[in-house]
């Protein structure tokens, strides 16, 4: 079993942009996106197995965030006692 936690807020994957250089046109993601994905792979790394894992494989997600400074006070309580739980971005 391998098991590691991702410290930090997590990030939606944010639609790819596009430019023009030189008449070349190239999609990038958006710096949010990508400096998430940079601290992922970080995290990930001294993880990774020497040899591709095979076979039936499961993947168990925790995510905590961080409770929205908009709350109430109340609003906030319930928060903590896991009465009300975040259903906006990210997703």
């Amino acid at each position: 079993m391998i098991s590691f936690t991702i410290y930090g807020e997590p990030v939606a994957q944010g639609r790819p942009r596009f430019s023009s250089q030189g008449g070349f046109k190239r999609a990038y993601d958006p710096k949010k996106s990508s400096d998430f994905k940079k601290l992922v792979r970080l995290a990930v790394k001294p993880y990774l197995p020497d040899q591709p894992l095979s076979g039936a494989l499961g993947v168990e997600i925790f995510v905590y965030r961080s409770i929205p400074k908009s709350f109430s006070k109340a609003k906030v309580k319930q928060a903590i006692d896991g009465a009300v739980r975040p259903v906006t971005r990210p997703d």
